[in-house]
């Protein structure tokens, strides 16, 4: 589960309580920038329509701003109310300062009705980092552990072989040295190779300055 941490003056709120309600384990502790991160690269910045209004009277909107886009990988503000009630700033300079944190600072910005829906929408946010996580898990690459199978993932990587003619050229050749001297008609006995495909083997392996047509093996 991806943790979420919780600026603890935001304990009041509701929100943390209503995230715990979810079935989330939130942990509380002080938060130098933003009021919540999610799995430890989402910083949020949560803001009531009040608090937009007076951080952005005061000068100190764009400063918190700055600090999510220094410190998070992806940094988000989240404003809490209806737009509508955004009282004493003049309509055309709330629209400039989102815009600008939108555009100019490529912070998204995100829309809650009241504490309800922003809790909801943090848990969205978690769970939808879980789900990405889960989905670009690293893939383990096994190794070649022998002679032979370092052979075979060379072989088959050559246009015209693939992986399951790798495999009968190994066992009728024996070895990569081998298969250099083998001639036409050689090649031509393993199943699947015919006169074309043998000669296109054979120009790949000698002729290193020819230009090759590559088909699906």
């Amino acid at each position: 589960m991806v943790e979420i941490l919780a600026d603890d003056r935001e304990r009041g709120t509701g929100v943390v309580m209503r995230l715990r309600s979810f079935g989330w384990d939130v942990r509380e502790t002080r938060l130098a920038t933003g009021d919540y991160i999610v799995g430890g690269t989402i910083g949020i910045e949560r803001k009531t329509t009040a608090d937009f209004a007076a951080s952005l009277a005061n000068g100190r909107l764009f400063q918190q701003v700055a600090a999510l886009k220094a410190v998070f990988r992806k940094p988000l503000l989240l404003i809490e109310g209806d737009r509508a009630s955004i009282d004493g700033i003049r309509p055309q300079a709330v629209q400039g300062a989102l815009t600008s944190i939108s555009v100019r600072w490529f912070v998204p910005i995100l829309w809650s009705q009241d504490t309800e829906e922003t809790a909801y929408m943090l848990f969205l946010i978690a769970r939808q980092n879980v789900d990405l996580r889960q989905r670009w898990q690293p893939v383990s690459i096994k190794k070649p552990t022998t002679k032979r199978e370092l052979q075979h993932r060379m072989l088959k990587t050559i246009p015209h072989v693939g992986q399951h003619r790798a495999a009968l050229l190994l066992d009728r050749f024996g070895s990569l040295e081998r298969l250099m001297t083998a001639d036409e008609n050689e090649l031509r006995q393993i199943k699947g190779i015919g006169k074309k495909r043998a000669i296109l083997i054979q120009q790949l392996l000698h002729e290193p300055s020819a230009t090759y047509l590559v088909d699906r093996c």
